[in-house]
């Protein structure tokens, strides 16, 4: 069905260095909701993703005083100012994880 209406469908495997290449590229993720869906780290902002199960999702974004990070780096530092220079696709893999999934913690404003 993706294909009828001009989107370019890629099915790849679950290789993690190269999985994590094809769906940076990707401007829409579509899963069977499931673990799989923690992929979606590797998407660029303002990509869509489309989860096959009837869930309301709110987006959220977590601002410079919910992350660790701004305890560990300074305001104008390139994970603020410049976040997609940080990104996989632009910067090594082992860098990225990391930063945002080993060293940060969110600390969400829940009001």
């Amino acid at each position: 069905m993706a294909e009828e209406v001009s989107y370019d469908v890629v099915v790849t495997d679950p290789d993690i260095a190269k999985f994590s290449g094809i769906v940076n590229s990707c401007d829409v993720l579509m899963r069977v909701h499931g673990s799989a869906l923690n992929n979606m780290v590797f998407l660029l902002g303002n990509a869509a993703v489309i989860q096959q199960m009837k869930l309301n999702d709110m987006e959220y974004s977590i601002n410079d005083e919910e992350t660790t990070l701004s305890e560990l780096c300074p305001g104008d530092h390139a994970i603020f100012k410049v976040p997609k220079s940080l990104h996989p696709q632009k910067a090594d893999w082992d860098t990225f994880s990391r930063i945002f999934l080993k060293e940060q913690n969110v600390k969400l404003d829940v009001r």
